[in-house]
């Protein structure tokens, strides 16, 4: 195996661990089923592909963006106000991170990422500032979804106090304001629940109340798992 090939695979596993850091916000605010970094970057990169009014050129700008601009938290985690970090001091980690990941791949594709790493967080740029925006907006959108998932009606309301007003682009504006109304008026979206799962997960992952069972030990998850494939092969037989 040749080295940037070594470097590509070993940069892919320190990114995956973006689909296991979970949004601090909502873990100390207590709520279940809380969102992944990777989750929070996919939906933001979907929100860009969806941009109206927006040239080829500035969308996929946008896309590659919203893909990089949370990589750094592969290694340092979600740093929030909540840890107590001086913003300088957020970038810094969080720039040196960046540095360590871009080191593993060939150097036009790791200068690139970088490059947009910095663009996102100087916001100088027309596009930085919008996927600022849809970063904000995923973060409501999740408050919202979680008031429908959860059944409380709290989450949503001292996010949108606190963030509504750092919005500055239009169509993000818009979809803010059908959220809003969607949510005073009352209408309801059939949001899917994972509790209603119809996979072996439900069984293994959920009791009979539907409650989360992830923050059982895992040989208690695994135990379980094993008995429900016992009881299939015998019925297969």
């Amino acid at each position: 195996m040749n080295t940037d090939m070594e470097g590509v695979l070993e940069f892919l596993l320190y990114i995956g661990q973006a689909k296991r850091t979970f949004r601090t916000g909502r873990v100390i605010h207590g709520a279940d089923k809380v969102g992944s970094v990777a989750g929070h970057m996919y939906r933001m990169v979907v929100m860009s592909f969806l941009l109206p009014s927006t040239s080829e050129e500035s969308k996929i700008r946008c896309m590659k963006l919203a893909l990089v601009h949370d990589l750094s938290e592969s290694v340092v985690g979600n740093l929030t106000e909540f840890d107590g970090i001086p913003q300088s001091e957020k970038r810094r980690r969080e720039t040196e991170a960046m540095l360590y990941l871009t080191s593993f791949l060939p150097a036009d594709v790791g200068r690139e990422i970088f490059s947009l790493f910095n663009e996102y967080a100087d916001q100088k740029t027309t596009e930085a500032k919008l996927v600022k925006d849809l970063d904000l907006f995923d973060m409501l959108l999740q408050e919202y979804e979680y008031e429908k998932l959860q059944s409380k009606e709290e989450f949503l309301d001292s996010f949108v106090s606190s963030s509504k007003h750092n919005i500055k682009t239009a169509i993000v504006q818009q979809w803010l304001d059908q959220l809003m109304e969607c949510r005073s008026s009352g209408k309801q979206f059939q949001l899917p629940s994972d509790s209603n799962l119809s996979t072996m997960l439900k069984h293994i992952l959920y009791d009979e109340q539907g409650t989360f069972l992830c923050k059982f030990p895992s040989s208690e998850l695994h135990s379980k798992s094993h008995g429900l494939i016992a009881n299939k092969n015998k019925l297969d037989r």
